[in-house]
């Protein structure tokens, strides 16, 4: 079933109803710890959706959605290795790849594998130039990372969308 037929998503549609006339100072103005109880934090992330229209209703309608759709259950399944990536009937590894010692024996081979192939790689020197291929944004972690920890000793190169130009000039001289 699409979200949009689900029972919480009617009540959130409903309820984003009463919130288009509200005005942000009047928000702030009735509610002075909103600045406070609408942000979210980790290390290194703090997140400020106090200057949006919502509540603490919102929240909990939003809540509802999710357990109606069951992403407690996906989130779970993703975190314990099941298959979850349909397309390619096998585990979506991503948040594994962040757990450090604690991740599955397969992961920590795969990256065992990886840095040995990237110490060989860089080793032999036989390697000029990268092409990085990725739509959707999916160029921007790699973009970051050869920003922040390139040399230039190497280089990179981004095709970042369907457009066969994009495609040429990465992959020209």
């Amino acid at each position: 079933m699409p979200p949009t037929e689900c029972k919480a998503w009617s009540q959130l549609a409903t309820h984003a109803e009463s919130w288009k006339s509200v005005h942000l100072r009047e928000l702030f103005a009735h509610d002075v710890a909103r600045s406070v109880q609408f942000v979210a934090q980790a290390p290194g992330v703090r997140l400020d959706y106090s200057r949006q229209r919502l509540g603490a209703m919102t929240l909990r309608l939003l809540c509802h959605l999710a357990a109606e759709r069951g992403l407690p259950e996906w989130r779970e399944a993703l975190l314990s290795g099941e298959k979850v990536n349909s397309t390619e009937d096998r585990a979506a590894w991503h948040a594994a790849l962040r757990a450090g010692n604690d991740s599955p024996p397969e992961v920590r081979e795969t990256l065992a594998r990886m840095r040995s192939l990237a110490t060989k790689l860089r080793s032999e020197k036989t390697f000029h130039r990268i092409v990085n291929l990725g739509t959707g944004g999916s160029d921007l972690g790699p973009r970051l990372v050869a920003d922040a920890l390139g040399d230039g000793t190497l280089e990179v190169r981004f095709a970042a969308n369907v457009d066969p130009r994009d495609l040429e000039r990465a992959l020209e001289g």
